[in-house]
């Protein structure tokens, strides 16, 4: 195993941070898998129809989504505190 020398590390780290494009990045956080759905298949024909009613309500599908799943569990999103869409 090799000997890294923590300063030197600590150094291009820096230099990294410090250059343009890479000033204002976040730090990398893993995403809960809680608090979304996962890719899943599904049946052509139903999502066909369940992007024309987005497009017909002139909603992203995660809002009707969002309102699908509120309605069938009766959860007021109106009232969340969940503000992520």
């Amino acid at each position: 195993m090799p000997n890294i020398d923590k300063e030197k590390t600590n150094i291009t780290k820096n230099l990294i941070n410090k250059t343009s494009s890479f000033s204002d990045v976040r730090e990398f956080k893993k995403l809960d898998n809680s608090t979304f759905m996962p890719r899943m298949k599904c049946n052509s024909q139903v999502v066909k129809e369940f992007r024309k009613e987005a497009k017909r309500k002139k909603w992203q599908l995660t809002t009707l989504m969002n309102e699908i799943l509120a309605e069938r569990y009766n959860i007021d999103l109106e009232n969340s505190n969940n503000e992520d869409d």
